[in-house]
């Protein structure tokens, strides 16, 4: 993704934060998703 935010063409850097917003969402869904396993398996 670096070299996406290097480039000098304007398109490249907004795919760039978009693909970093979706990377972000994943994450916030992934640690979501482990706490709900991690809970049910302890209640």
């Amino acid at each position: 993704m670096i070299p996406m935010v290097r480039q000098r063409n304007p398109e490249a850097r907004v795919r760039a934060a978009q693909t970093a917003e979706e990377l972000s969402d994943l994450g916030r869904q992934l640690k979501a998703s482990l706490l709900r396993t991690s809970l049910r398996d302890i209640l």
